[in-house]
């Protein structure tokens, strides 16, 4: 889900980039500027739906408690604990929760 949100969020990013500057795409150092930061990422996204309104219901974020709390879960999932059970094979995991867990706790 974090890897799929992120994607999207980007391809978002760079279309409206593109729309903007004649079709040019956004740099990539302009991209690592968001890094994984889901919730970055998500606001741009926003920022550019607030250019283009749509009366349409399906172009509104969701701002209730779940979605706050899986987007902060994603969010540190795609920045931290992605790679959890690698960092635990070498013994790097001793500050990081099991992502399944957290998510099953969270949500």
């Amino acid at each position: 889900m974090a890897t799929g949100l992120e994607r999207l969020c980007k391809i978002v990013i760079i279309l409206d980039h593109a729309l903007d500057h004649g079709g040019l795409f956004p740099t990539d150092d302009n991209l690592k500027k968001l890094r994984h930061d889901i919730q970055k990422l998500i606001q741009e996204t926003k920022r550019v739906r607030d250019k283009h309104p749509s009366n349409d219901g399906l172009a509104l974020f969701p701002e209730d408690e779940a979605v706050r709390v899986m987007t902060l879960f994603l969010c540190e999932f795609a920045q931290c604990t992605r790679y959890y059970n690698l960092d635990l094979l070498h013994k790097k995991a001793d500050k990081q929760r099991d992502p399944i867990s957290s998510w099953y706790d969270l949500v």
